[in-house]
């Protein structure tokens, strides 16, 4: 839709260049399957509502560990980078993703690196409409969500394929979720997950109250974002925390099968508890199991 604010903004730079700058960040929503994920990004494109397109070229490459951006922490990409104002629709990594090349790839448990290609038709695009105003600064954040974005497919070289799930999330209208899960829920029959009580337990938000949680599979309802949960070693408190969510109302479900949920894949994952949270601009909501 072409707003009367836009309308204004083209005849304001009719006569004069009109800029803005942005900053994107990137961060994680993080798989139980790797010791470390790493993809070496050497730009980003902006596409802009009129068709055109803008990169924007790192200075260097940037080998990013996306298994160290969990819990709401994020890497800066670009600060403070001029672009023409007007309407944009999508900000697209670009990565060096080779076959047989180690440029970005998995580190698994057992020390080995296998290396990253994208699958069949796929895209690094992080989709979202957003404005870049005359003399304003817009912050951005890429959510490159791990969990539905590896699968354990390998191609006929030996390869791991990445099916990138990617959210683009305007800073400035998303906040957070955190809490304490109670040890009595992850050992509960609901929770079953064997003896490993310490691994395979996620949290997952889905979009609007009273979801009925599903897998990952592709199919409605998949979840804006995923998290794990996390043991402190020390106390043994369970924690987790679910970050860059746009406000709004979300149901949270817990399960301790996340290792079995394969993206693109029906699997029969068991949710063992659920809740209805709202999620405010700016703020950090606390909600504990």
């Amino acid at each position: 839709m072409f707003h009367y604010r836009s309308l204004c903004l083209l005849a304001a730079c009719g006569l004069a260049a009109c800029e803005g700058d942005v900053s994107v960040a990137i961060t994680d929503a993080p798989s139980d399957d790797a010791v470390r994920v790493v993809v070496r990004v050497t730009g980003l494109e902006f596409n802009r509502a009129d068709g055109t397109n803008q990169v924007v070229n790192l200075d260097s490459p940037l080998d990013v560990n996306l298994s160290e951006l969990t819990a709401g922490r994020s890497l800066s990409l670009v600060s403070r980078e001029e672009l023409p104002a007007g309407d944009y629709t999508a900000v697209e990594l670009i990565l060096d993703i080779d076959t047989q090349q180690l440029d970005s790839y998995i580190e698994l448990d057992d020390g080995s690196e296998i290396s990253l290609v994208l699958a069949a038709g796929a895209n690094l695009r992080a989709r979202k409409d957003f404005q870049i105003e005359d003399g304003e600064s817009l912050k951005l954040t890429i959510d490159f969500d791990l969990r539905r974005s590896l699968t354990a497919t390998e191609n006929a070289a030996g390869d791991r394929i990445l099916n990138p799930a990617l959210r683009l999330v305007q800073d400035d209208l998303a906040g957070s979720v955190s809490g304490r899960i109670d040890t009595a829920l992850l050992e509960s029959e609901t929770c079953d997950n064997g003896d490993a009580h310490d691994t395979g337990n996620v949290i997952y938000a889905f979009l609007n109250a009273d979801i009925t949680p599903d897998d990952i599979d592709g199919i409605a309802p998949d979840p804006v974002s995923t998290g794990l949960i996390q043991a402190d070693a020390t106390t043994g408190e369970s924690t987790y925390t679910l970050a860059f969510l746009e406000s709004g109302d979300y149901t949270l479900a817990i399960s301790c099968q996340g290792r079995l949920d394969e993206p693109q894949t029906d699997d029969a994952v068991i949710f063992a508890a659920t809740a209805n949270v709202s999620i405010r601009a700016g703020a950090t909501l606390a909600h504990d199991f």
